[in-house]
């Protein structure tokens, strides 16, 4: 696994270790859209040997994506 420290780049990737529990906690701007892709999160999982264990993606509920989208920003 990449060993090098990113914590002051801002590329929106980013690796997390999980706790004993095995849950991670992380923070991240809501992601934007494209034609044909509802947004989502991509995540992969990997083992402590570093072996992939699983690609999936997070989606939204389509009310929060529209309640997003449609407040201004400051």
């Amino acid at each position: 696994m990449q060993q090098a420290n990113f914590t002051s780049v801002h590329f929106l990737r980013g690796r997390q270790t999980t706790n004993a529990n095995g849950l991670v906690e992380f923070t991240s701007i809501f992601p934007g859209w494209y034609s044909g892709r509802a947004p989502h999160i991509h995540v992969h999982i990997y083992d402590a040997s570093g072996s992939s264990l699983l690609v999936t993606q997070i989606a939204f509920p389509t009310d929060v994506c529209n309640t997003v989208y449609t407040t201004a920003t400051q």
